[in-house]
């Protein structure tokens, strides 16, 4: 699909749609934005890398996005964010969460820090389930054994029974797979989800994100500082810097001929066998945004 193919897709056909978001921090009287007049939309069934360097605010985009911000922090959000169908931004409280349980599947940069110490895994994974009040414990907790096989674990059973601490980093995020894909989600989004891994695991963890979208037939939002893991991974491409988008577009046409100098300087930056050990990212004059 090209960029003029792109142009034609109607707005039933997607899942998310972000017309100029813009967050600002509202701290001791004054304001700073975060996030400046983002602009995109994903269709269904395809993926989308968002991709910069720590601080360039993808992270506060997805939490801009969902309307969820961290504690203690007052945002002010403006713009526009229809996802499957829900004008995010007016939802509140219950509503709001309603519509994140039946349209989104969450997958966090730290599973450890993500799931609760003292809730077994499988309960952990089939909450959502309670949520909606439409399932038994007993039903909750066989359809945690059946998503825990789903996602790699062979003894999946006893496996179940165990607390965070007793796994892996790798196994825990694919409870956290798991969990995202429970009620087949229209939006899977992963936020730097092979982060705290290493890079084998990593591998297997994106395979099986992958495998699950695909199983699942659901949009992805890859989060992620790794150029070459979104050119992988993803349909499209955003590369963002400083709270706004520097360039986007389908993701072999940005890697083949990228027509900002901060996304030339990403593709630099990616460590090669014939090149030095290490590279520095080289980053464009503040004015070379525009």
């Amino acid at each position: 699909m090209n960029r003029e193919a792109m142009k034609t897709i109607s707005s039933n056909d997607l899942i998310l749609e972000v017309r100029d978001l813009t967050a600002t921090v509202q701290r001791h009287g004054s304001e700073r934005p975060v996030i400046e007049g983002v602009t995109f939309s994903l269709a269904r069934g395809r993926s989308l890398g968002i991709v910069g360097e720590s601080g360039a605010g993808k992270s506060m985009l997805i939490r801009s996005i969902l309307g969820v911000h961290p504690p203690g922090v007052t945002m002010r959000v403006t713009g526009e964010v229809r996802l499957d169908g829900h004008d995010m931004l007016r939802l509140r409280g219950r509503e709001r969460r309603r519509a994140l349980a039946a349209s989104v599947g969450m997958i966090h940069q730290d599973p450890l820090r993500s799931l609760n110490p003292t809730i077994r895994v499988g309960e952990q994974l089939t909450e959502t389930l309670a949520f909606t009040g439409r399932s038994t414990r007993r039903d909750r907790a066989a359809r945690g054994v059946e998503l825990m096989r789903s996602v790699g674990f062979r003894n999946s059973e006893d496996e179940s029974r165990r607390y965070p601490h007793q796994l892996s980093g790798g196994q825990r995020q694919r409870i956290g797979i798991g969990a995202a894909a429970l009620t087949e989600p229209a939006l899977i989004i992963g936020d730097e989800p092979t982060t705290a891994l290493d890079v084998t695991v990593q591998k297997r963890v994106l395979d099986l994100m992958q495998e699950t979208r695909e199983r699942t037939g659901s949009s992805m939002l890859l989060v992620t500082h790794d150029l070459g893991v979104a050119a992988e991974r993803c349909d499209e491409i955003i590369v963002m810097r400083a709270g706004r988008i520097v360039e986007a577009g389908i993701t072999a046409e940005v890697i083949a001929a990228p027509s900002h100098p901060y996304t030339r300087a990403l593709l630099d930056s990616i460590p090669r066998l014939d090149g030095p050990r290490l590279r520095r990212l080289r980053v464009p004059e503040t004015g070379a945004l525009s």
